[in-house]
């Protein structure tokens, strides 16, 4: 058959080159799957681009990069002013010269700050993560002063650190549940006091000035724990669970007890506890008061006086 030339305008040459672009892309989804998703990982440009990635995780290489930007933008910034101010005389050079060289010092003195400030914060955190494991395994002691070294170690990271708070107070109140339980059912203890280890946590967690719904994100967890005449005067235990919690001769004199839950907790013999105190409390019929007060009317228990009037 004759073959009749196709006319080479600019339409039959675009609509070519759309074709051959359209063939070669086909080919190449055939080729590396649909989608061409294996270009990036199997081509040499992917394995550039990986290359480059992991050389600008260093931190050596982001402080050469920095520089060389800050080098690039002095630069065009130079240029810029040389063309805008467009100096003629020796003087005006040298005030140019002069201004950029002022911009270039100051530069490099912000860069440096701030270098130095995240350096000074690396290694503070460095710091607070040895300071936290030491004082854990301290608490894991046989010997009572190297326990109270690591309690009280805690303490102060908490106070330095805000990012560290609440997870020294969960390893805090943990230790307090391991070591010092009770369950309601056991038979009433009265010791001469609580441990010392256990004391000095249940001071540690009297000092905190943070709480729930202010700075920590849960109620501390002291559910059937035995803390039998310990000194929670003025104690913020805002929203703290309780439950089954023995505190008998506890001193709550001034202690935060609103939305505490105290849902059979032994409260028999707790000093200085007022009925203000218990109103903004949780409890139960299994809740165990002071003979001089009386469960809150939202617990909905029964008292021995509405007992006899029914």
């Amino acid at each position: 058959l004759p073959r009749n030339p196709i006319p080479r305008n600019r339409v039959n040459k675009l609509r070519s080159l759309f074709t051959f672009i359209a063939v070669r892309y086909t080919a190449g989804n055939i080729t590396l799957g649909k989608g061409g998703h294996g270009l990036a990982v199997n081509s040499e440009q992917g394995k550039l681009w990986k290359l480059l990635r992991g050389l600008f995780k260093s931190r050596t290489t982001r402080v050469v990069g920095v520089v060389v930007l800050v080098a690039v933008v002095v630069s065009v910034l130079f240029l810029l002013l040389n063309w805008y101010v467009a100096p003629t005389k020796p003087s005006a050079r040298k005030d140019l010269v002069l201004a950029l060289a002022q911009i270039l010092g100051g530069t490099a003195l912000l860069s440096g700050l701030y270098f130095t400030w995240s350096t000074l914060q690396v290694n503070r955190e460095g710091q607070i993560t040895e300071r936290f494991t030491r004082a854990i395994d301290q608490l894991g002691s046989e010997k009572l002063e190297i326990r109270l070294g690591g309690i009280y170690s805690l303490e102060r990271i908490s106070r330095e650190s805000e990012a560290d708070h609440w997870s020294i107070m969960e390893v805090l109140t943990a230790y307090v549940r391991q070591h010092s339980s009770w369950q309601p059912g056991e038979p009433s203890k009265k010791p001469d006091g609580l441990p010392a280890d256990i004391q000095a946590i249940i001071t540690v967690l009297r000092r905190r000035t943070r709480s729930f719904d202010h700075g920590e994100p849960e109620p501390l967890d002291l559910q059937f724990t035995n803390v039998f005449r310990a000194n929670l005067k003025g104690a913020n235990l805002s929203g703290a669970d309780l439950p089954g919690a023995y505190l008998l001769g506890a001193d709550l004199l001034g202690a935060d007890l609103s939305h505490a839950n105290l849902k059979g907790a032994d409260l028999a013999e707790a000093e200085y506890l007022t009925q203000e105190q218990m109103e903004g409390t949780v409890g139960d019929e299994k809740t165990k008061l002071p003979p001089d007060l009386k469960p809150p009317a939202h617990w909905n228990v029964k008292t021995d006086e509405q007992g006899e009037g029914d």
